[in-house]
């Protein structure tokens, strides 16, 4: 960025949301930007090749509520001449991802960090409904069937987490301290992991340690980012190397998971269960055969596990801060790695 940029400088942009009714707007047309930062705001499906007023020479920043990566396509390629900065109100960046921006100069940033906290519950949950048996609870009571059954402690169990990054942490954190559980991480680069998140784990190893790690975990959380190279990460192989009983949790993109591989897993009984919140195809197609897999061995939500309350205050003040950063020429403290896709 240009450190010398002066505060006094306009800066415009597009605010790019799915609907007019979007909760984004809302909470962002509440927020005071100062008199120097100007935006529009638009639909994602804006007839923008018929609008008179684009290319916007002048637009140097676009935040965005939505994923479309033909609409990033024509806003690096010739909507927006000038852009240098491109932001995304939520995490996973492969659904905009695209040769054009990858080789551009333009910087990408996530809301990375706003939803950690709200993902670590869930997984607890996830390890939870399992542990307690959730599923026959609801079924006895259902039946009306007084039938006592045993359950099990996740104190002492061992959580393995493939992906350590924020939300890894975060997920580490709430596991430890709050129950008690031993943890296992992996990461692509264990040795760029800061000395404070590498003190939460039991083990942080690289990524050649996955099935040895797997074989050693009662629980297993996947966190890895949607790209060419995770696509189908925990597949016959990985599920086969799990522990028998265990429970696999993706919170990470559904890319990564081979969903018939893991329904196989399932279904044979090697796998106690699976916590699915995103999945490979969403919405989740009538013919997947995730939907065949009964409530006692999976739990699964459409993608909003992190949907809380709290969620676009949240995404926003992380926006409110970078556009403060990039009005005055500062570095973001952040940005996405292009290449790696998170």
């Amino acid at each position: 960025m240009d450190k010398d940029k002066k505060s006094s400088e306009k800066v415009e942009g597009l605010l790019i949301v799915p609907s007019l009714d979007a909760a984004v707007l809302s909470e962002v047309s509440g927020r005071d930007f100062g008199p120097n930062v100007v935006y529009k705001t638009y639909v994602w499906n804006h007839d923008f090749e018929n609008d008179s007023d684009f290319p916007a020479k002048n637009v140097s920043f676009v935040a965005m509520a939505i994923g479309k990566r033909v609409l990033v396509e024509a806003l690096v390629s010739k909507l927006c001449p000038n852009l240098k900065w491109l932001h995304l109100f939520f995490a996973g960046v492969d659904s905009i991802m695209c040769p054009v921006l990858t080789n551009s100069d333009i910087q990408v940033t996530n809301a990375k960090g706003a939803f950690s906290e709200s993902l670590a519950e869930w997984t607890m949950f996830g390890c939870m409904y399992f542990a307690k048996r959730l599923s026959q609870s609801r079924m006895q009571h259902e039946s009306k069937i007084w039938k006592k059954y045993t359950v099990a402690n996740i104190r002492g169990a061992t959580l393995g987490i493939i992906g350590y990054g924020n939300i890894g942490e975060a997920v580490a954190r709430l596991a430890k301290t709050g129950f008690g559980m031993k943890i296992l991480a992996v990461k692509r680069s264990p040795s760029k992991v800061t000395a404070e998140a590498a003190a939460v784990v039991n083990e942080l190893t690289g990524l050649d340690t996955v099935p040895d790690v797997l074989s050693r975990c009662d629980y297993v959380v996947g966190i890895l980012p949607g790209m060419k190279s995770t696509k189908h990460y925990f597949g016959d192989a990985e599920f086969k190397a799990m522990k028998s009983g265990s429970v696999f949790i993706n919170i990470g993109r559904g890319i990564t998971c081979d969903e018939v591989a893991l329904s196989k897993a399932l279904e044979s009984g090697h796998l106690k269960g699976a916590v699915l919140d995103v999945f490979e195809q969403e919405p989740l197609p009538k013919s997947s055969p995730v939907w065949n897999i009964s409530t006692e061995r999976l739990l699964m939500t459409p993608h909003c596990a992190d949907l809380t309350p709290e969620y676009w205050p949240s995404t926003v003040d992380g926006f409110v801060e970078k556009l403060k950063c990039f009005e005055t020429g500062q570095e973001f403290e952040y940005v996405v790695n292009k290449e790696l896709g998170y």
